[in-house]
């Protein structure tokens, strides 16, 4: 796949949004491409299994296609529930999100950088693994990831009820029903060895104190959703109660691994 057809594919791809096909004419059109140049491409896309529709109170909106298996960490592959593997990598947790309109089905650079930093928080042999935040879950992707990494408590917290509905049918596809709290209210009296906020940067300098409080001593805090133009103005936010311990880069989004400072 190459020229125009690898564009379009891979804004499709890295679009954090829900993206139409208005959206993609404003960007790949004009003196680029034709509107029914960029139709036909989508058309093509479409029958190769690589992009979707999904359609949601009438609108019609493009995905990349959730019918496959997708590496998105070193340890987790994320397919839908329908689609059973044949054979399971040995190494790897199997996750199973359904298809639905909330964000986080591993398609998208800043879930993957939040599993990456989880990962590398996991490295620490004396993290005790009592209880996992995942703040504006989503589909709770990163939540079932925690569960499957051992931890015995995980909260998984959305305002949306659409992602509340969808994170409570992969806790449950997943098996995770009895180690998975799903809510659209921040626990009460409870604190993590691990947080993790894919958040744009305004909620998360919001939420900040909240996390510093809900944090166990020496806890890490893992930090998503924003760019990279955008970390310094984010980070110097956190630095009075966190030091920072790793960052990672795709496609101009950020993450970042940070540990409380005691």
């Amino acid at each position: 796949m190459t020229g125009h057809k690898e564009q379009i594919f891979q804004f499709v791809k890295n679009y954090s949004e829900k993206l139409t096909l208005k959206d993609i004419a404003c960007e790949f059109g004009g003196k680029k491409l034709s509107y029914r140049e960029i139709k036909q491409i989508i058309k093509d896309l479409i029958n190769e299994g690589l992009v979707e529709y999904s359609y949601e109170l009438g609108n019609s909106f493009i995905s990349p296609s959730f019918n496959n298996y997708v590496q998105i960490s070193d340890s987790i592959i994320v397919h839908p529930p329908e689609l059973l593997p044949k054979e399971e990598k040995k190494g790897f947790f199997y996750i199973k999100i359904e298809r639905s309109t909330s964000f986080g089905r591993g398609n998208h650079p800043t879930t993957r950088l939040c599993l990456l930093a989880m990962e590398k928080a996991l490295q620490n042999k004396d993290l005790n693994k009592n209880g996992f935040f995942d703040l504006g879950c989503g589909t709770a992707i990163l939540a079932v990831a925690a569960a499957y990494f051992g931890f015995e408590s995980c909260f998984a917290v959305d305002i949306d009820p659409v992602a509340l509905f969808d994170a409570k049918t992969n806790v449950k596809i997943n098996g995770f029903e009895s180690k998975i709290s799903v809510d659209s209210f921040w626990p009460q009296n409870t604190k993590f060895s691990i947080i993790a906020a894919n958040l744009r940067p305004l909620t998360l300098v919001e939420f900040k104190n909240d996390i510093k409080n809900r944090l166990e001593k020496k806890g890490y805090l893992v930090l998503s959703g924003f760019k990279s133009d955008e970390k310094n103005w984010l980070l110097k936010y956190f630095k009075e109660f966190f030091f920072v311990k790793d960052i990672w880069e795709e496609k101009g989004w950020c993450s970042a691994l940070l540990q409380d400072n005691g």
